[in-house]
This record gives structure tokens, C-alpha cells and sequence, in this order.
């Protein structure tokens, strides 16, 4: 549990770090221009699961899954991925005034692409019970690349955007490819279920399908207005606040999405008892969670508010606007 937690801690600070050294380096506009890839990137993700996430999560939680209904279900995501990735890529770029280099879009694509696919399958290992390879992969799809960036940004290696990109989708493709070979291992022997068929699994997720495309568009749709009024450099530093209150989000999906609810899935699968409101949300994960999501919050504040003051003195090289919202979002941002 320790290992697992540290891991997603490191990967969280390691991602929040990320995002001051893009603003200390790249300036306010790269870091909105990153913001809205990440905002691209998690809508689109709802869109391509079609309906089949939480139930094969499911499914694999309590051993009824097989490796043919999974590489079903890793092929529409490929499929679904690569339409909507190219779609939405193109429209946005079509509707913006400014101009983006091949390889920039190249980039947000594949990031759309990978990241979705490799969300699922980080998921699909958490569900089939090993947490720590779970949490391992989640720490190299979200943290190894975020370390990685911020040296090589600090060393001057890095001088835009898009080698972060890339070192984003790289690691989302190590991620894919060791958690696929991995589950396909587990599910070798298993024999193909007479009543679970791909239209089956479909059914039962599409009611959290919608929500979960209407909880995402409902986070991240701001951006994209904010960006029918604004420029990139105010934006980035909306997205500066905005990834504060991320961290503590993360921290209790880490905690009761992706290690408590499986468990309670495989404890009451066979069980006549039905699970009551109280299991759901009266039990040490809950606990656990609020707590870990206060000390979060707490280090946070002391680190914006004491230990990293002296970046407003760096950030005032840049405008004079970017040194006054990094002043208030230092001092102000709890």
C-alpha cells in the first residue's frame, strides 16, 4: 500500500512540478497550449472508450473476462481512438487563428491516441489485482516523463514543447504494451464465458459512458471558452490554479476509484448479502482518502506560500502581467 501510494504521490508532484517549470521556462502561452492538449486529451478519452470501460473493469475484477474479450475491446478503442484523435485534432486547428507546425499536431493526436489507451489498460492491471504493477505503470505514464521533461528543461536540453509531448507518448506506449502482455498473461486460461459477448459488456456501461463524458466535458469545456476570449497566456495561468486543485482530485480518485472499488467489487460479487450505503462510503478507504487529500492540500500550501516564493522573483523577468498573476496565485492559491 505504501509503495503504491508513494509512487502516485511522486508521480502527482512530479506532474505539478512539470507545470512550474514549463510557466519558469516556456512562458504563460506554451503552458496554455499544454493545458488544452491535457484537456483534449481526457475529453476525447471519454468519448473513446464507447461504453465499454467500467464494465470490462468490472468483468476483469471478479475473473469473468478472457483474453478475446479484451483484445475486442482494445480494438474499438484503436479504432474509435484514431477517428476521433484525427477529427478533433482538425477541427481545432481549423478553428484557431494561430498557426501550429506539423509536428505539433502530430504530437497532440498521438497524445489523444495514447493516453486514452493507455489510461484503460493501467486500469484493466489495477482490476485484475495487481496493484503493483498498476502503480507502477501509472508512475511511468505519469510521472517517469514528467521528471524527465523538467530535466531536461532545466539543463536546456528541452526548448519548447514538443519534445515533452513526445516523451509523453512515448512512455504512454511502454505503459500499453507492458500492462497488454501482462493481463494477457493472466487471462491465458480462461475460458470464453457462454453469456458474456461484446454487445453484453456495452449494455452495462453505457449508462457511465454518458456520465462520465458529461463529469469530463464539464471539467476541461472552460478551457476552450476561455480561449474564445482570451490568449494562451492568460489561459496558462487559469491552468496554473487549476492543476492545485487537480493534485487533491487525483489523490482521492488514486486512493477509492482504482484500489478500493475493485476490492469491494470481488468481495460482494458472489455474495447473497447486497453492499449497502454504508460499505460504499463509511469504511477506512474513505477515511484514508480524506486524509491523504489534507495533508496534499496542506503541503501545497506551505510549499506555494514558503518554499517556492523566490519563483516569483524568476517569473518577473517575463511580462509584467505573467509577474502579477504569479504573484497572486502564489500568495492566494490554497
Amino acid at each position: 500500500m505504501i509503495f503504491r501510494l508513494s509512487l502516485r504521490a511522486i508521480g502527482l508532484v512530479s506532474k505539478f512540478v512539470l507545470t512550474l517549470a514549463i510557466t519558469h521556462y516556456l512562458g504563460y502561452s506554451e503552458l496554455g497550449i499544454y493545458g488544452v492538449v491535457i484537456a483534449a486529451s481526457l475529453i476525447a478519452s471519454k468519448f473513446f472508450s464507447v461504453g465499454f470501460s467500467s464494465e470490462i473493469n468490472r468483468l476483469i475484477s471478479v475473473q469473468a473476462s478472457t483474453k478475446k474479450l479484451i483484445n475486442r475491446i482494445l480494438c474499438v478503442y484503436f479504432i474509435a481512438g484514431i477517428s476521433i484523435s484525427a477529427i478533433t485534432t482538425l477541427i481545432y486547428i481549423s478553428l484557431q487563428e494561430g498557426s501550429f507546425s506539423a509536428s505539433l499536431i502530430a504530437c497532440a493526436m498521438l497524445v489523444l491516441l495514447t493516453e486514452h489507451i493507455s489510461f484503460e489498460v493501467n486500469s484493466f492491471i489495477y482490476s485484475a489485482h495487481r496493484a503493483n504493477l498498476g502503480a507502477s505503470l501509472f508512475f511511468i505514464k505519469t510521472g517517469l516523463w514528467a521528471i524527465l521533461s523538467t530535466f531536461g528543461l532545466y539543463t536546456k536540453i528541452i526548448e519548447n514543447l514538443e519534445p515533452i509531448l513526445w516523451l509523453w507518448i512515448i512512455s504512454n506506449a511502454i505503459v500499453i504494451i507492458i500492462g497488454y502482455f501482462s493481463l494477457v498473461t493472466a487471462h491465458s486460461n480462461s475460458e470464453e464465458p457462454q453469456t458474456i459477448n461484446t454487445i453484453s459488456v456495452w449494455q452495462a456501461g453505457i449508462p457511465f459512458y454518458f456520465g462520465s463524458i458529461l463529469l469530463a466535458t464539464s471539467q476541461y469545456i472552460e478551457r476552450f471558452i476561455i480561449l474564445s476570449f482570451e490568449t494562451y497566456e492568460r489561459l496558462g495561468t487559469y491552468i496554473y490554479a487549476w492543476s492545485v486543485a487537480n493534485t487533491i482530485q487525483t489523490v482521492s480518485y488514486a486512493v477509492i476509484a482504482v484500489i478500493a472499488l475493485p476490492r469491494i467489487a470481488k468481495k460482494y460479487n458472489n455474495s447473497t448479502v447486497q453492499i449497502s450505503i454504508k460499505d460504499l462510503f463509511i469504511n477506512k478507504w474513505i477515511a484514508s482518502s480524506i486524509g491523504l487529500c489534507t495533508i496534499t492540500a496542506l503541503t501545497i500550501h506551505v510549499t506555494l506560500n514558503y518554499g517556492l516564493n523566490f519563483l516569483t522573483f524568476k517569473f518577473r523577468s517575463r511580462t509584467d502581467q505573467s509577474w502579477v498573476y504569479s504573484r497572486f496565485l502564489l500568495h492566494y492559491v490554497p
